[in-house]
């Protein structure tokens, strides 16, 4: 079981293209090369499963800090009360806030789409730490 090989192994992601594997054969994968505690974790993350896993309840944590500020944004342009909508958080991200009031400078949805795909690229890289291998 290598974290090294599965990662080396993965095609290159980019936020502008389609994902070049399905989650069928991410997950296999994962099956065979990470710990078990690890591939279900990477199974809870596809599949929207229960798990305990440090990096799946940060990850789920800073999407409800996300969404609620997408939530925040759509009321706001509509006049109405965001409070039905927000979900309860851990912690707090301001810098995703101000990025999500950032995003919805746009005019265009497409690009607005965009930019919360690119904070939540940012959100996954901080998540994952320090890599070992970097120079």
């Amino acid at each position: 079981m290598s974290t090294y090989y599965l990662i080396a192994s993965l095609p290159p992601l980019s936020v502008e293209q389609k994902t070049p594997l399905s989650v069928e054969t991410f997950l296999h994968a994962c099956e065979e090369q990470l710990a078990a505690h690890d591939a279900t974790a990477a199974r809870a993350l596809m599949t929207q499963e229960a798990s305990l896993h440090p990096f799946v309840v940060a990850w789920r944590d800073k999407e409800t800090i996300l969404r609620n500020a997408v939530a925040q944004q759509r009321a706001r342009e509509r006049g109405v009360e965001s409070a039905r909508w927000l979900r309860a958080t851990e912690g707090c991200d301001l810098m995703i806030e101000r990025q999500v009031e950032e995003a919805f400078q746009q005019t265009d949805p497409l690009r607005i789409e965009r930019a919360l795909d690119a904070i939540r690229w940012r959100v996954a890289e901080e998540l994952a730490g320090v890599d070992p291998l970097a120079v």
